[in-house]
């Protein structure tokens, strides 16, 4: 079956409501799509080294109703293993797409080597990216949440029963796109290098914050920066 790519339906630009910590959870995306209408939503950034050490409670920012679709969830981490099976697990939610945090420039998960500190471990981060595809791969090979090593039985009886009120069309096996959400740079703009590493793992899109890591939110973002991202994104005409 091929990958049910719902990016290519938008008109263009596409307007959608940002992965925010503590902002965007269920309440506020219901409401978001209720009155604003974006395109698409996704969850707050949930962390996979938590969801496969067993945190439950992690499976509350995977709430979501049918009038948020399409729904993508966005994670982060460092461990490919766990991306993989967390891309399992939200393949059996019913999500419409996984995003990947590769660009938030909080202290405590630079440290630790996730979102923006990923630009500079190119490595990891495309493994990263073929782990959650080999999670979903994984999925459509009849995997379930039940079936991954790390992933606590407590975890996967709640996936399952959400799984069981899903409208019968989500409820088949179907392959889900992976995109990116990540900066310009991490000191220092990096888009000659940065963005055609990502395209190597064809993600199904790439959100990208005209700001460095260090930047953080201060500053205007640059949107030459974002334009040449743009064009390095565009296939090469041949005569």
């Amino acid at each position: 079956m091929a990958e049910q790519n719902f990016w290519h339906q938008f008109q263009k630009p596409i307007v959608g409501l940002s992965p925010m910590d503590g902002i965007t959870d269920f309440p506020y995306r219901y409401i978001q799509k209720k009155y604003g209408r974006p395109a698409v939503v996704f969850t707050e950034f949930t962390n996979v080294e938590g969801v496969c050490h067993g945190a439950t409670r992690l499976l509350s920012d995977f709430l979501f109703d049918e009038s948020q679709r399409p729904i993508v969830a966005q994670i982060y981490g460092t461990t490919p293993d766990f991306f993989q099976q967390t891309a399992t697990i939200l393949c059996e939610l019913g999500f419409d797409g996984i995003d990947i945090n590769m660009g938030c420039p909080a202290k405590n998960v630079e440290n630790a080597g996730a979102g923006a500190a990923l630009i500079e471990t190119p490595d990891l981060a495309q493994a990263i990216i073929q782990a959650a595809k080999d999670g979903i791969a994984d999925w459509l090979d009849g995997k379930s949440a039940a079936d991954c090593e790390n992933i606590t039985e407590p975890i996967a009886a709640q996936v399952k029963q959400r799984r069981l009120h899903l409208p019968l069309e989500y409820q088949e096996r179907r392959p889900i796109p992976v995109s990116v959400k990540t900066r310009v740079g991490y000191r220092n703009p990096v888009i000659a290098e940065w963005i055609p590493t990502l395209l190597e793992m064809e993600p199904a899109a790439i959100s990208l914050h005209g700001r460095t890591l260090t930047q953080h939110y201060s500053g205007e973002a640059n949107w030459e920066l974002i334009g040449q991202a743009s064009q390095l994104t565009r296939p090469t005409k041949t005569l």
